[in-house]
């Protein structure tokens, strides 16, 4: 499986990396994050209330680091899932 580190924002990408890594057609991959969330300045202007939504890592820092937001988890979760296979997330923020 894949090792248990603290949640930062570099294990965090990495371990989606890592479930949608050998996801084939037929496959339930299982997407769990237990933490705190927050909203953050939309940068791309796709949000009616000019806030993007995020998970909050151990490393958030307010300046250079505010999570990881909605838009990067559609793109690098939801919309990288292969074709076929079934991605079940839970957010317990």
């Amino acid at each position: 499986g894949f090792p248990r580190k603290p949640p930062t924002q570099t294990q965090v990408r990495a371990g989606i990396q890592w479930l949608l890594h050998d996801a084939r057609p037929g496959d339930t991959l299982v997407f769990h994050f237990s933490g705190h969330g927050t909203q953050v300045p939309d940068e791309n202007g796709d949000e009616e209330d000019g806030m993007d939504e995020a998970i909050c890592t151990v490393d958030l820092d307010w300046r250079n680091n505010m999570g990881i937001c909605d838009d990067e988890l559609r793109t690098n979760l939801f919309l990288a899932c292969p074709e076929g296979v079934e991605l079940v997330a839970f957010f317990d923020c």
